[in-house]
């Protein structure tokens, strides 16, 4: 894995801490390295970061990749697929997706939004506990 792959790695570790499930009582006091290697939120980081992982090696096996201009970043698409996603995700049917104001925007859609930013990807939302 590359350095830029490491750090990527890194802080979605910490983005995915911050959002675990588990109620870690030393969260609130470890560093955002520290949080990338606790035990209890670690897990939950770990599947997440697991999951781009898989989403990559999908990617290489496309027949045919187009790429385009994404967050001022060059991002692959395999054909055909490019904004496709809105179509499939359940955020464009939730009466709490209000993307073009982040402050009534729901608090999920945010955090989301703010990882595919940071990554350049694009994650249609398949499943959601918040939808309304």
């Amino acid at each position: 894995m590359t350095g830029t792959a490491t750090d990527t790695h890194t802080t979605l570790k910490a983005l995915f801490c911050e959002w675990c499930p588990s109620d870690c009582e030393k969260l609130g006091t470890l560093t955002a390295e520290e949080r990338a290697g606790c035990v209890a939120s670690g897990g939950f980081a770990d599947v997440a970061v697991k999951a781009i992982d898989v989403v990559r090696f999908h990617q290489a096996m496309a027949d045919k990749v187009e790429w385009y201009r994404h967050h001022n970043r060059s991002v692959a698409v395999v054909a055909g697929r490019r904004g496709g996603h809105r179509a499939a995700c359940l955020c464009y049917r939730c009466g709490k997706f209000n993307p073009d104001n982040p402050d009534d925007n729901c608090p999920t859609a945010n955090l989301i939004y703010a990882a595919c930013v940071l990554t350049g990807v694009v994650t249609p939302i398949w499943e959601c506990p918040d939808f309304a």
